[in-house]
């Protein structure tokens, strides 16, 4: 990662027959994007500081640096306030950096641009520009989506790829990995009094568990009704309350 960013001069390290500019001096005048900020070391963080506060690049095994103008921009998946806690993480590279903060929600919090995204992403794929709905579109939105938005690519790519010759949504047979129906894919309510707030999670817990078992079992009555332990009956009717199926057709 350091040459990558920083570049290197020839004979740097073993490999370095050449000497190669980094991420940092190709991006001079214009605007770099760092993506999971949270898992740099320590020794880059360290450089990416001076390059931020000097506004100068030093390449590996160089001895002489090089003025850069550069805007950075950062994303993170980790919480590093929590990092800079725990001690992995710079306070002072945090400082830099976190001129303006934009927070972006998890998928799970923002279920209405499901439709859109996947919209877009079948789109681009070659499939028929049109809103997805039904049974494929409840399962999605049902999800926890503990990998966000590349999740849902991925489950969407690979739906793709299982259905040669399929033209739109309602030809995909979406099939979710089990997800996690504990720690942070549960929110917490508490603005609520508690009788409220555990009611509150105890309704999402039971519409994630129906929603993952009726993934796997293809949206199969009878088979995720054998694997949850949960008479059919009832597992249509809860299925039902969440809007994970359709009010009339049966199961295969």
């Amino acid at each position: 990662l350091e040459s990558e960013l920083f570049g290197h001069v020839r004979g740097a390290f073993t490999g370095a027959a050449n000497a190669r500019n980094g991420m940092i001096v190709r991006a001079d005048g214009g605007t770099l994007f760092l993506d999971e900020l949270g898992r740099i070391s320590a020794t880059v963080q360290a450089r990416l500081l001076r390059v931020i506060e000097e506004r100068v690049v030093r390449p590996l095994g160089g001895d002489t640096e090089r003025a850069v103008d550069v805007r950075v921009i950062a994303a993170s998946r980790d919480d590093l306030d929590a990092e800079v806690a725990a001690g992995r993480f710079r306070p002072d590279l945090l400082y830099r950096l976190a001129v303006v903060r934009i927070v972006l929600p998890p998928l799970r919090s923002r279920r209405e641009d499901i439709p859109l995204l996947a919209r877009d992403l079948l789109r681009r794929r070659g499939l028929a520009d049109e809103a997805p709905a039904g049974a494929n579109l409840d399962r999605l939105i049902a999800h926890a989506w503990p990998g966000n938005v590349r999740e849902l690519r991925n489950v969407l790519d690979r739906a793709i790829a299982l259905a040669p010759g399929a033209q739109r949504f309602s030809d995909l047979t979406i099939r979710l990995e089990a997800s996690p129906i504990v720690g942070d894919g549960l929110a917490v309510r508490s603005d609520l009094p508690y009788a409220e707030a555990k009611a509150a999670m105890l309704h999402d817990l039971e519409r994630r568990y129906l929603a993952d078992v009726l993934a796997r079992t293809g949206g199969n009555l009878s088979a995720a009704s054998r694997e949850s332990g949960i008479d059919r009956k009832h597992l249509r009717t809860l299925a039902r309350k969440h809007g994970l199926v359709d009010d009339g057709g049966e199961d295969s």
